[in-house]
């Protein structure tokens, strides 16, 4: 590969990209640098009049309080992550080799790993950027890539010219233009006066995927803001459905939307929305919003002390992983998708490993889970299933605060402060005669300790049905009794004593601000980004939408693609 050359022509910046302000996407390779943040990454154009259902939400009649003036949230320059990547490049080109896999793992900030967008670009990753797109242009089916296969040299440069307006419009996402066309065809010309045609042509889909257009998802469609937003294009459109549910670029029906014109009012995009969520393509990515919004695929690293805890197998990790993902997608695909089932189903998902600590009867199966009814009063949802009390514990202990602190934070959406600089962040000892109780209780009665540990240890309380590896118990530390009484307070209308995590799940089913806190959970996933004050009017807009579904796991998918957070972003 002539990487120099390429290079020179086509930038992948480490913090920047090549970007020019344009109709429906970035600029030509060779084009202006800015920063992804950057204004001038989302400039507005020429004057576009929306026709009739394509209005934001909240210049119409009827919108809620928090709507008096069209606001939405930053919109940044999103990169791909390692698996959008991986399923870009395999709906692409055909290929499954994951490269992806090979990058620096994205940072996990408030709780998802999606947020890339202020995350700066290593030069490690631009090297892996550069050798991944060598090696996959190299893997490439020529014929199948452009359509063609040239019998003579006169014949070369209609085929590279349909190789990229076919190829350059499924990796930008969009048509190509006549500046990235004559852009791409000098990186041609570069290589062709050492190369063979194919081996030209392997640069030339080489420079594709190491471009700004193909990495980042760039919204900077030219029109006139309208009440201080700018609407999507259709193309950016596209590529907004594609991502949220299926993680990969638009495929042959998001395209011919955009073609036509069909991805503008909130029915269009209802219709694509429903059509994604529908297929199974859509279940590893809401598979991956549910592992990050509970922290379960920690379980990957709990360590847990061996002598306390034999049965911690990475056998048993691997089933308690697994369950929690099949109790999720059984919920979201199979059972009724409410999100009261996700809280209080008293179902399990057990294999051979798994049934132990349940105290099950072996179902048979040493891998493949199964599903089993449990008994509600022990275990009901989420919060009872061992996968979650295992992460949310000590290696030798259960754990009060952190079992306290998930509610607070993933479940009530409420910021704790962080500790003082002068506190030791260590759980209190374990000590004969002692239960977990009695310990935390004497450890919050530090004054320097009680104001954060009184909004989470009462919570926390209420699991101490659960050990830290998720079996249930009433006796603890020689046989002493549990206590498993909590108390929640400070939340807008759970507020109340409860006893154990199956009557706690079911006062959070019924909770407005769960269901509100779920709402702005997938709000932040989608959006790859924490929601600011700006996107009060989508958050509010979002919640009603979701309550008055009967709080439908599924609705809230739709919902979310109705609010002006989906369809416009801010005009700058």
């Amino acid at each position: 590969m002539r990487s120099a050359a390429l290079l020179s022509l086509v930038s992948v910046g480490a913090c920047t990209g090549v970007i020019a302000a344009g109709d429906e996407g970035g600029g030509a390779p060779g084009g202006v640098p800015v920063s992804p943040t950057s204004p001038a990454a989302n400039s507005t154009g020429p004057a576009a009049t929306l026709p009739p259902g394509a209005a934001p939400a909240a210049t119409l009649p009827g919108a809620p309080a928090a709507c008096k003036t069209a606001q939405v949230g930053p919109a940044p320059l999103r990169r791909l992550t390692r698996d959008e990547y991986n399923n870009t490049i395999r709906d692409l080109l055909g290929d499954t080799s994951s490269p992806g896999n090979r990058f620096p793992s994205e940072d996990v900030r408030e709780g998802f790993a999606n947020d890339v967008a202020g995350q700066s670009v290593s030069q490690l990753l631009v090297e892996n950027l550069q050798q991944a797109a060598e090696e996959v242009a190299a893997r490439a089916n020529l014929a199948s890539v452009a359509g063609c296969t040239p019998a003579s040299a006169a014949a070369e440069d209609g085929c590279l010219q349909q190789l990229i307006q076919r190829l350059g419009k499924r990796a930008f996402r969009r048509p190509v233009k006549s500046d990235e066309t004559a852009a791409l065809t000098a990186v041609f010309r570069m290589a062709r006066a050492d190369l063979d045609f194919a081996g030209a042509a392997q640069t030339v889909i080489a420079a594709i995927l190491q471009s700004p257009q193909f990495l980042y998802r760039i919204e900077n469609t030219a029109a006139a803001p309208v009440a201080g937003l700018v609407p999507l294009g259709g193309y950016e459109m596209a590529s907004r459905l594609s991502y949220t549910f299926w993680g990969t670029m638009p495929d042959d029906a998001l395209f011919a939307a955009a073609d036509a014109g069909q991805l503008v009012t909130r029915e269009q995009v209802a219709q694509q929305a429903r059509r994604l969520v529908a297929s199974p393509r859509a279940q590893p990515v809401l598979a991956s919003f549910y592992a990050q919004w509970l922290g379960i695929n920690n379980i990957r690293t709990v360590s847990k002390d061996k002598k306390t805890y034999p049965e911690f197998t990475p056998a048993l990790g691997d089933a308690m992983l697994a369950e929690t993902q099949a109790f999720a997608s059984w919920v979201q695909w199979e059972g009724d998708g409410k999100l009261q089932s996700l809280l209080t189903a008293p179902v399990a998902f057990v294999n051979t490993p798994l049934a132990k600590i349940y105290g099950l009867a072996d179902p048979g199966s040493a891998t493949a889970p199964k599903r089993v009814t449990v008994d509600p009063a022990q275990r009901s949802g989420i919060l009872s299933l061992p996968g979650m009390m295992s992460v949310l514990a000590t290696t030798m202990q259960s754990d009060p605060i952190r079992r306290g602190k998930f509610v607070r934070v993933q479940l009530l959406c409420q910021a704790l402060p962080p500790p003082p600089p002068d506190v030791m962040a260590q759980p209190p000892e374990l000590r004969a005669g002692a239960t977990t109780r009695q310990r935390y209780q004497d450890h919050s009665a530090n004054p320097a300790c009680h104001p954060c540990h009184n909004l989470i240890d009462p919570i926390g309380f209420g699991f101490e049905s659960y050990d830290g590896i998720g079996r249930f118990r009433t006796v603890e530390n020689g046989g002493l009794p549990i206590d498993n009484l909590g108390e929640l307070a400070g939340s807008r209308d759970a507020d109340g004593t409860f006893r154990g995590a199956p009557e706690l799940g079911k006062r959070l089913a019924a909770s407005a601000e769960v269901g509100d806190c779920v709402a702005r959970q997938w709000f932040r996933y989608a959006s790859g980004r924490m929601d600011t004050a700006a996107d009060a009017c989508t958050l509010q807009t979002l919640g009603s939408a979701f309550a008055a579904s009967g709080r439908d796991l599924r609705e809230l998918l739709i919902a979310a693609t109705q609010t002006d957070g989906f369809r416009f972003r801010p005009a700058m």
